[in-house]
């Protein structure tokens, strides 16, 4: 085990040495060990696909995953989805009585993702004179709590011809900013 010792040494008298004996300060230093991050898929990657971020160490140490200096311990080896924004993602490992911990550190990019896959406008088309339009905004987008959602035109009576709806997204913390039409 490393630390510091202190060794006795003798050896008893016989018809060719006499007896002796000696002290010896011993000093076995803590052995280096290497920790390992592993990030799947590898950055850049775009809001809605899951991240795995997993620690190893060489000398099988206890190891800390964390997330932006938060202990994420418990999301390591697990496929999630992160919100978008750079990482700073840490593997530490803890030191024992005869390995020193180490850490390895990447940052990780988790670019915003478009949200015009989920947008649409409901509602009737074509419509007669005289009829009220019922056209309305429609989003599935998950993780947009964030988002501002606007459509630019009011639901009324409309003059014969064409009208275009533009519903649109912007703000978002996950998204960039996007719109469809109708």
């Amino acid at each position: 085990s490393a630390g510091s010792w202190i060794v006795n040494y003798s050896a008893s008298s016989n018809q060719n040495y006499s007896e002796f004996q000696a002290y010896l300060n011993l000093t076995i230093n803590k052995d280096s060990t290497t920790t390992i991050l592993s990030v799947s898929p590898a950055s850049p990657i775009t809001y809605l696909t899951a991240s795995n971020f997993s620690c190893s160490n060489s000398q099988n140490l206890q190891t800390i995953l964390y997330i932006n200096g938060v202990d994420k311990s418990s999301e390591k080896s697990l496929d999630i989805i992160r919100g978008a924004g750079t990482l700073t993602v840490n593997c530490t490992s803890i030191d024992n009585q005869n390995y020193t911990g180490s850490s390895e550190q990447q940052s990780y990019i988790i670019n915003k993702t478009s949200p015009v896959s989920g947008l649409s406008i409901s509602g009737t088309t074509p419509i007669n004179y005289g009829a009220v339009s019922d056209f309305a905004g429609v989003e599935t987008n998950s993780g947009d709590v964030d988002c501002s959602y606007s459509i630019n035109r009011n639901n009324q009576i409309y003059g014969v011809g064409t009208w275009t709806f533009n519903y649109s997204v912007f703000s978002c913390s996950n998204y960039t900013s996007g719109s469809t039409t109708k």
